[in-house]
């Protein structure tokens, strides 16, 4: 950093390189703590920092490694473990996070941000009327903390306080009018609340800040199909999933989309790379076995359900897709013969849900196929 040990002090420098973070121009941020830590290597101050960068660039791995190096330096800031621990969180390391989060609080027990991250540990592990004590300690010592506000509305929507959730995203954006991440949370809570059309809005506020806002457009295309635009619906998770490719939920949505669409052979194809990454997803498995069906009887589903026997044994919702899938795979006069891929199909997906809710694939092929087909039977 020869500029910088020209002009400033290293505390001076250290000082420009947090402003420059906190208004963004994380380029400047990078340049002066490597400079800094290439003339003192155990810098606390440059650890934390350029840490806090690399999480934020998603580079956990090099994060972690200066927060560590920096708790090492100096283990008594209550910033560097609870910055540590939102890494933590990021890595999906919900318990290390806790932990790391609490040695915080241990140095100081009112940190906002440490009981924040906390917070957002908490309720990823499902805790979440604890994750909302931990946001309502943040916020008594920082009303204006927009994100525990954010962090709050989605405490209070999955404990079904829907009302307050909203009231929290609003107060989150009078803070920052522009905060995406409040924008979309308020949107799945309307949605929640079947105000599709202001949900839709608010997804549209939330990408006319952020268009790569994953989440986002995910959200957008399911309030566009509750309102019946599923052309457009499928665009948004077209959308998403160029965004993230791999996200089951927008994958699984599409495949409601193209199923309502009535293109049975490409929403099977799109649940099918969700089975492909979890084969026991049951929202997958229920679609693609629905699906089959369709093609196999040439008309939508029925409702009824065929076999009490099996809904006894592995509940109400598999029961239907097993009434369905045997009624498919049972010739009838009414309904045309189907193909022999999709019977494969079909047969497929039913042996597949039904074992992953609790039987066996052998038990499925001996109670859903045709017992004169032997054949079918010894492929399930």
């Amino acid at each position: 950093m020869p500029h910088a040990r020209q002009e400033l002090s290293l505390p001076e420098a250290i000082a420009r390189a947090a402003h420059a973070y906190a208004q963004g121009r994380f380029d400047e941020v990078e340049a002066i703590s490597t400079a800094i830590l290439k003339a003192v290597p155990d810098h606390f101050d440059a650890l934390q920092l350029l840490g806090v960068l690399r999480g934020r660039q998603g580079r956990l791995a090099e994060a972690l490694n200066l927060l560590d190096k920096a708790t090492s330096r100096n283990n008594t800031s209550a910033q560097v473990w609870s910055n540590r621990g939102h890494v933590l969180y990021l890595q999906g390391r919900y318990p290390d996070a806790i932990v790391s989060c609490e040695r915080a609080l241990a140095i100081a027990p009112d940190t906002a941000d440490a009981l924040n991250n906390r917070g957002t540990a908490l309720h990823a592990l499902g805790r979440h009327a604890d994750a909302l004590a931990d946001y309502d300690r943040a916020l008594a010592t920082n009303p204006g903390f927009a994100q525990a506000l954010n962090n709050r509305g989605l405490a209070l929507h999955r404990l079904e306080r829907l009302d307050e959730a909203l009231a929290c995203y609003d107060q989150a954006l009078t803070i920052i009018p522009n905060y995406a991440g409040a924008l979309n949370n308020r949107a799945a809570t309307l949605h929640r609340l079947r105000r599709h059309d202001d949900a839709l809005a608010a997804c549209d506020r939330a990408l006319a800040t952020d268009p790569n806002h994953r989440e986002a457009w995910s959200n957008r295309g399911l309030n566009l199909f509750e309102l019946g635009r599923f052309d457009d619906a499928l665009a948004s998770f077209d959308r998403a999933l160029a965004l993230d490719p791999g996200s089951a939920q927008a994958l699984n949505s599409r495949g409601a989309v193209l199923d309502r669409l009535g293109r049975y052979e490409e929403a099977i194809a799109s649940y099918e790379q969700v089975l492909a990454r979890n084969p026991d997803d049951p929202h997958a498995f229920a679609g693609a076995a629905d699906c089959a069906l369709t093609i196999c009887v040439g008309s939508a589903p029925p409702a009824v359900l065929t076999n009490f026997q099996v809904a006894s044994r592995v509940g109400p919702r598999s029961s239907r897709l097993f009434g369905c899938w045997r009624t498919a795979l049972t010739p009838r006069s009414s309904a045309p013969v189907p193909s022999s891929r999709s019977r494969r199909r079909c047969r497929s997906s039913a042996s597949r849900c039904i074992a992953a809710y609790g039987g066996s694939a052998a038990r499925c092929a001996s109670v859903i196929f045709p017992r004169s087909s032997s054949r079918m039977r010894a492929r399930a």
